[in-house]
């Protein structure tokens, strides 16, 4: 009962505290509006442009004359520019240098094992980061596929047809649509908030401290671990609160896309946000000087927000930068609520966040009840 009444104390002071509450609540809604308006039209293209493809089709038989056919229509060069190469290392390598948005790969055989009903892929390697090409290559190659296995159904009896999987599903599927900059910086900027959890979880190891009220509370009848844990609970709910914030005002005020699966978009956020509480408070328990606690906090907030785009799309950067997006938390946030809202492959990272999140959290918990007593001396 005791650490009920502490989280509710603690979550009334973040309330009464006005300067924090602007920071992580008003700030970020008064941001999304601006980068949503000054940057609209650089995430809606207004000007159709070829995406530039490497291409090696090695399959000489009815499915590979087909769609070499296919990608000379003129209908199909409006939207995707093809480079033929002579090895699946050189398309690789253009994929992988920036100078080619895709790479389409058709093995030697594959006519071969359609014919045969075996399983087999149209291989289709694209940069994750790239949403409008993945869709447009997307887009192209199962425009494709679709119409070569409708013809095929209709050469056949209908006992002999059987659907052929044909390809590999790209990193994020866009169903109809891509982030528009309001989108796009509702997301990034909630998460951002949800990085400043960090400093939540910093505070509630040097409250006492910073206010000097850590020797009042020795002569208090409560156990330290209560505290902690009360404090801890207040400061979840106040982040609780932000998102809510956040995400209904971004969703009916801007018109912000969020899905159609709202709740699960407020239960990642809330998984993240138990993370980043539990982050700061390892930060704390381990580097106790209040200022350079908050300095590597405020610095890991820039980096992780910096790295995985979350001001500016990350697209065309060198290799090395987008190396770095897998050490930010946010990359991984990010990745969760975009391929949510647009049909991609959310779930594996979510189960990164929540393996963070279990690590962080009983790392925070049994550090925090052996060192806990040394913040109330």
């Amino acid at each position: 009962m005791k650490m009920l009444i502490i989280a509710y104390y603690t979550f009334l002071r973040r309330l009464r505290d006005i300067q924090t509450l602007a920071l992580m609540t008003v700030l970020p809604i008064v941001i999304i509006a601006i980068l949503g308006a000054a940057l609209n039209s650089f995430y809606s293209p207004k000007e159709l442009k070829p995406v530039n493809v490497s291409y090696l089709n090695e399959d000489k038989r009815d499915f590979g004359k087909a769609f070499d056919n296919f990608l000379k229509m003129d209908e199909i060069k409006k939207f995707i520019n093809v480079t033929k190469v002579s090895s699946y290392n050189e398309g690789k390598e253009l994929l992988e240098n920036g100078k080619v948005s895709g790479f389409i790969y058709i093995k030697n055989g594959f006519t071969e094992e359609l014919l045969s009903n075996k399983k087999t892929q149209i291989e289709v390697m694209t940069n994750k980061n790239k949403e409008y090409e993945n869709k447009v290559i997307e887009g192209i190659v199962e425009s494709f596929t679709n119409g070569f296995n409708t013809q095929r159904a209709l050469e056949k009896r209908p006992a002999q047809y059987s659907y052929q999987q044909l390809l590999v599903e790209s990193p994020l599927s866009i169903e109809g649509k891509i982030p528009r900059a309001i989108d796009y910086y509702s997301v990034t900027m909630l998460v951002m908030v949800l990085m400043y959890g960090t400093l939540y979880g910093n505070y509630i190891l040097l409250e006492d401290k910073i206010n000097r009220t850590n020797i009042r509370m020795k002569s208090l009848p409560i156990n330290n671990i209560y505290n902690f844990l009360g404090k801890t609970l207040g400061m979840i709910f106040t982040l609780f609160i932000d998102i809510l914030i956040i995400v209904f005002f971004s969703k009916y005020v801007y018109g912000a896309n969020w899905g159609n699966n709202i709740l699960l978009i407020i239960l990642i956020s809330a998984l993240f946000m138990i993370f980043t509480i539990s982050l700061g408070i390892l930060t704390g328990l381990f580097i106790k000087d209040e200022n350079k606690s908050s300095f590597v906090l405020n610095f890991l907030v820039l980096f992780g927000t910096s790295v995985s785009g979350g001001y500016i799309k990350t697209e065309g950067a060198p290799k090395w930068f987008e190396r770095l997006q897998f050490l930010s938390p946010n990359y991984y946030a990010h990745n969760a609520l975009f391929n949510l809202i647009y049909g991609g492959d959310f779930a594996r990272y979510i189960l990164i966040i929540l393996f963070l999140t279990i690590i962080s959290f009983i790392l925070a918990f049994l550090i925090g009840r052996v060192r806990i007593n040394e913040y109330t001396d």
